[in-house]
């Protein structure tokens, strides 16, 4: 049975293109579309053979999640011409750290639902978070992403975050407790504020 990607009901540009009401009708929909996208994780989950009560929205079940994420991460090999293209589109001192390969797209749609479960995660934890996007500067590199709002005016981009992880995850590099140690690392810089604010 194939996942399900997440896909809006209306066209969407490119993110940092977005003008503000895009960005928010953006936002309206992919929030209206979080109960679902946690059900499709949770049943994946239990189809193969996990208790999806472990999946409560606590910080720790990060760890079972990505435990059992992280050995499915498929790759596919890109051909020489898609590897030279990408190429050409960094310097040339760079070209022998490229990788010839690419996470696979079924992995990514799963790993989009794990940053949409990340991102309830922190907002469970810490209810003064939320969903936002940040519209300013032009050149933020999540510019009208989805992104968790902190109550001191930081934020932070599950998505991104999941698909560095998935990377690493694809090269072995990963370890069990590394998406709760980024949930850590991002809630830190207004743990302190938020808990003495609750």
């Amino acid at each position: 049975m194939e996942y399900q990607p997440m896909m809006p009901p209306f066209e969407i540009g490119a993110f940092d293109e977005m003008k503000k009401r895009e960005a928010q009708r953006h936002l309206d929909w992919y929030v209206s579309e979080i109960p679902i996208r946690l059900e499709l994780l949770k049943s994946l989950y239990a189809r193969s053979g996990k208790n999806p009560k472990e999946l409560d929205l606590s910080p720790e079940s990060l760890i079972p999640l990505w435990s059992w994420f992280m050995p499915t991460v498929q790759t596919v090999q890109l051909s020489k011409r898609e590897f030279e293209k990408m190429r050409a589109q960094y310097p040339e001192w760079i070209w022998d750290e490229l990788a010839n390969w690419e996470v696979h797209v079924k992995s990514l749609n799963i790993a989009m639902d794990i940053g949409i479960y990340f991102g309830e995660v922190m907002i469970a934890k810490y209810p003064k978070m939320k969903w936002g996007f940040v519209e300013k500067p032009k050149s933020y590199i999540d510019l009208n992403k989805p992104t968790i709002m902190y109550p001191t005016g930081a934020d932070c981009c599950p998505s991104r975050i999941l698909n560095t992880l998935t990377s690493k995850a694809a090269t072995k590099e990963s370890f069990s407790k590394e998406l709760f140690e980024a949930f850590q690392v991002n809630t830190k810089p207004c743990r302190a504020l938020i808990e003495n604010r609750e």
